[in-house]
Protein backbone atom coordinates (compact mmCIF):
# COMPACT_ATOMS: atom_id res chain seq x y z
CA UNK A 1 0.00 0.00 0.00
CA UNK A 2 1.16 3.23 -0.76
CA UNK A 3 1.63 6.32 1.94
CA UNK A 4 -1.20 8.26 1.00
CA UNK A 5 -3.43 5.27 0.87
CA UNK A 6 -2.61 4.52 4.82
CA UNK A 7 -2.89 8.31 5.31
CA UNK A 8 -6.38 8.06 3.81
CA UNK A 9 -7.28 4.46 5.67
CA UNK A 10 -5.94 6.41 8.65
CA UNK A 11 -7.67 9.53 8.13
CA UNK A 12 -11.11 7.61 8.01
CA UNK A 13 -10.86 5.44 11.05
CA UNK A 14 -10.40 8.43 13.14
CA UNK A 15 -13.08 10.27 11.44
CA UNK A 16 -15.02 7.13 11.94
CA UNK A 17 -14.73 6.71 15.82
CA UNK A 18 -14.98 10.65 16.01
CA UNK A 19 -18.61 9.80 14.78
CA UNK A 20 -19.54 6.71 16.52
CA UNK A 21 -18.50 8.70 19.61
CA UNK A 22 -21.71 11.02 20.09
CA UNK A 23 -21.86 14.96 20.09
CA UNK A 24 -20.05 18.31 18.63
CA UNK A 25 -16.25 18.34 20.26
CA UNK A 26 -16.84 20.96 22.40
CA UNK A 27 -16.02 20.96 26.23
CA UNK A 28 -18.29 19.96 29.04
CA UNK A 29 -19.60 22.16 31.66
CA UNK A 30 -16.86 19.70 33.84
CA UNK A 31 -14.02 20.97 31.74
CA UNK A 32 -14.98 24.54 31.94
CA UNK A 33 -15.19 24.52 36.07
CA UNK A 34 -11.18 24.25 35.89
CA UNK A 35 -9.03 26.77 36.38
CA UNK A 36 -6.99 27.05 33.94
CA UNK A 37 -3.55 26.04 35.82
CA UNK A 38 -5.52 22.96 37.19
CA UNK A 39 -6.22 22.45 33.28
CA UNK A 40 -2.78 23.02 32.03
CA UNK A 41 -1.27 20.73 35.17
CA UNK A 42 -4.37 17.84 33.80
CA UNK A 43 -3.21 18.47 30.30
CA UNK A 44 0.76 18.12 30.63
CA UNK A 45 -0.32 15.18 32.91
CA UNK A 46 -2.24 13.73 30.43
CA UNK A 47 0.16 14.51 27.51
CA UNK A 48 3.17 12.64 29.58
CA UNK A 49 0.92 9.45 30.24
CA UNK A 50 -0.34 9.04 27.17
CA UNK A 51 1.55 10.63 23.99
CA UNK A 52 -0.37 11.30 21.42
CA UNK A 53 1.43 9.06 18.72
CA UNK A 54 1.19 6.28 21.70
CA UNK A 55 -2.60 6.98 21.85
CA UNK A 56 -3.60 6.59 18.81
CA UNK A 57 -1.76 3.25 18.37
CA UNK A 58 -3.52 1.71 21.60
CA UNK A 59 -6.70 3.08 20.32
CA UNK A 60 -6.20 1.22 16.61
CA UNK A 61 -5.17 -1.49 18.74
CA UNK A 62 -8.29 -1.70 21.00
CA UNK A 63 -11.01 -0.91 18.65
CA UNK A 64 -12.90 -3.43 17.03
CA UNK A 65 -15.66 -3.36 14.50
CA UNK A 66 -15.70 0.06 14.98
CA UNK A 67 -15.74 0.76 18.71
CA UNK A 68 -12.98 1.23 20.54
CA UNK A 69 -12.91 -0.36 24.14
CA UNK A 70 -11.95 2.07 26.43
CA UNK A 71 -11.89 0.08 29.72
CA UNK A 72 -8.73 -1.83 27.87
CA UNK A 73 -7.05 1.55 26.69
CA UNK A 74 -7.07 2.57 29.93
CA UNK A 75 -5.46 -0.74 31.15
CA UNK A 76 -2.81 -0.17 28.67
CA UNK A 77 -1.60 3.19 30.09
CA UNK A 78 -3.02 2.34 33.70
CA UNK A 79 -4.85 5.49 34.30
CA UNK A 80 -9.12 5.83 34.75
CA UNK A 81 -11.74 5.00 31.76
CA UNK A 82 -12.47 8.90 32.67
CA UNK A 83 -8.56 10.03 31.69
CA UNK A 84 -8.65 8.01 28.74
CA UNK A 85 -11.79 8.92 27.34
CA UNK A 86 -11.16 12.78 28.18
CA UNK A 87 -7.69 12.79 26.47
CA UNK A 88 -9.07 10.86 23.44
CA UNK A 89 -11.50 14.09 23.23
CA UNK A 90 -8.99 16.52 23.66
CA UNK A 91 -7.26 14.89 20.42
CA UNK A 92 -10.46 14.75 18.45
CA UNK A 93 -10.46 10.95 18.42
CA UNK A 94 -13.43 11.00 20.56
CA UNK A 95 -16.16 13.63 20.38
CA UNK A 96 -17.08 15.41 23.49
CA UNK A 97 -20.73 14.49 25.02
Amino acid sequence: RSLQAEEEAKAKTESRLSEEAGAPKEPSEEAQKFSEEEFEANEFAAALLMPRSAYAAAVEKYTVAGRCDVAKLADHFQVSKKAALIRGRWLGIFRWQ
